[in-house]
């Protein structure tokens, strides 16, 4: 695949939510001075009106010193009272004006040590840089390395032809189709159903090698398997390419032909931009509904073994089998058996012996069908 700078794709990954993280921190650190700021403006006021009112109180007493004893007394009385208090208004405002004064000098160290993280990742973003899985790549190597992770660099060569048609079938789901991937055997030349827009598209996967061309032979069998599951449209996709014979048969019919170029174009575009978990996430999640239908299946088909099992089930022995009888063969035998006769018994005068095996008295003429 080309890594040139027109194919590069811009990826939205860690380091703008982490900017844009910073920068909140920072607005919300300056609001938080602000407000401290106004306290401490409004405890330094409080302070200078307290003093400038105990001032006043004190010349207004000095000025009445000459009234009568009495006043003299309420006058002391006052002063000490006002002392106090002051005091203690001042000990309260001047601890709360230091401790806002501490909170104010940690949050402007904090946006100082945020405001040069974002500028460190500013600088990074305008050399080319982004934040992957905690390091720093350009924008190129971002991209080849998550090819690498998902398989494209080199073709999906390790992947098994299965999980590959899930991947196909996760590359659709993120298109905007419905899909489901068909059993292994009885496909009829077709591996994934895609549903959009009331359409069924039939598509057929083959992860060929890239020297390994697709044949006419694979196409006729699409063009089968469109007819049995009534499809309006059908993709062919491949890892490699097709031969002319093979172009030349799709040209006038609904079938589109994917080879490894338009493909690799399809996973950039819908697949690239997510984490590789993520994808690697949504085909686990395709093969989980795959596997709960099959065991839904499977466990519904042997309900119905059970249930013939038991209608070949001898009532009578449990053990053995019929078929079309009553009983198993041994039990009819047995049955039918002449029954031994008792010590000083007659046979054959309808007379009553005792049989061990019917736990009583029975006829030794006696014939269970002869009800």
């Amino acid at each position: 695949m080309q890594n040139s700078d027109k194919n590069i794709i811009s990826f939205n990954n860690e380091s703008q939510p982490l900017l844009e993280k910073y920068q909140n921190n920072v607005i919300s650190l300056q609001e938080s001075i602000k407000k401290l700021e106004g306290k401490n403006q409004e405890i330094t006021n409080n302070i200078s009106k307290q003093e400038n009112e105990q001032n006043n109180l004190h010349i207004k007493l000095e000025k009445n010193s000459i009234l009568e004893l009495l006043i003299s007394l309420i006058k002391i009385t006052i002063i000490k009272f006002q002392k106090v208090y002051v005091l203690g208004y001042f000990k309260i405002n001047k601890f709360l004006f230091k401790k806002n004064k501490k909170t104010i000098q940690k949050n402007q160290e904090a946006i100082l040590e945020l405001n040069n993280k974002i500028s460190f990742i500013s600088s990074q973003r305008q050399k080319g840089f982004e934040l992957y899985k905690g390091q720093w790549l350009l924008q190129a190597e971002i991209q080849a390395r998550k090819e690498a992770e998902i398989g494209i660099s080199e073709n999906f060569k390790n992947m098994s032809d299965y999980d590959f048609e899930y991947f196909i079938a996760t590359l659709f789901s993120e298109m905007g189709y419905v899909t489901k991937v068909t059993p292994k055997s009885g496909d009829y030349g077709v591996d994934v159903i895609a549903k959009k827009d009331g359409r069924i598209c039939a598509i057929q996967c083959k992860k060929f090698n890239e020297k390994n061309l697709v044949s006419p032979k694979y196409i006729q069998q699409l063009l089968g398997g469109m007819n049995y599951h009534n499809a309006q449209d059908a993709i062919f996709v491949t890892t490699s390419d097709y031969t002319k014979n093979a172009r030349k048969q799709t040209k006038n019919s609904r079938i589109e032909l994917w080879n490894k170029t338009i493909l690799h174009e399809h996973i950039e575009k819908y697949l690239l931009k997510k984490e590789s978990s993520e994808i690697i996430g949504l085909i686990e999640r395709e093969k989980l509904k795959k596997t709960e239908k099959e065991r839904d299946k499977e466990r519904k088909l042997m309900e119905k073994r059970r249930i013939e099992q038991d209608k070949t089930i001898c009532p009578r022995c449990l053990r053995g089998k019929r078929k079309n009888r009553k009983l198993c063969s041994k039990c009819k035998n047995e049955m039918r058996r002449k029954p031994r006769r008792g010590r000083g018994g007659r046979g054959g005068d309808g007379n009553f012996d005792f049989n061990p095996d019917f736990g009583g008295l029975s006829s030794i003429n006696w014939n269970p069908y002869d009800r």
